[in-house]
This record gives structure tokens, C-alpha cells and sequence, in this order.
């Protein structure tokens, strides 16, 4: 049984706009500097080679967030008087 085309579509939207809200608090919640804790330092494996050395200029970095520091990162952004919010009309 397959899922109707229309609630596939909501669900790709949704997961979209959550990965797009979630990216920006991140971000601007990194800029603050109040809450590096939330984002641990990579730990280097030495020098890479071959392919790894080449998949790496184009990695980018993802992390583990806890559900509880969200609320963190909120009020580090909230606590920023110079935040731009970006809004994109329905």
C-alpha cells in the first residue's frame, strides 16, 4: 500500500522546513558564542588520504543535537538584538 502523492508531498515539505529552521538557529545560534558546548570540536584522525582526503574538501559538518538545547540555542539567538529572521511568503 503506498502513501498518497499529496500527504508524500506535505511530509517532504515539512521535513524541509524543518531541516531549513533548524540549520538557521544553528548557524546564528553559533554565532553568538554562547553555547559552544552544544557543537564539540571534530577530533582529528591525522592526516587523510586518497579518497577520504578528497571527499573531505566537500563534507560538510553535521551534528547530534539534543532536543534540550534547542530551547538554549532559542534564547542565545533571542538574546542577540541584531538577528536577521528570514521570512519567506506563502
Amino acid at each position: 500500500m503506498a502513501l498518497d502523492p499529496e500527504l508524500f508531498d506535505t511530509y517532504k515539505l515539512y521535513k524541509a522546513g524543518t531541516a531549513s529552521l533548524v540549520t538557521w538557529l544553528a548557524t546564528a545560534a553559533r554565532k553568538t558564542s554562547l553555547v559552544e558546548d552544544v557543537f564539540p570540536k571534530p577530533v582529528s584522525k591525522g592526516r587523510l588520504k586518497g579518497k577520504e582526503r578528497a571527499a573531505q574538501k566537500y563534507k560538510t559538518e553535521t551534528y547530534q543535537i539534543r532536543l534540550a538545547d534547542f530551547t538554549r540555542m532559542a534564547e542565545a539567538v533571542a538574546a542577540r538584538k541584531t538577528v536577521f529572521v528570514p521570512c519567506k511568503d506563502p
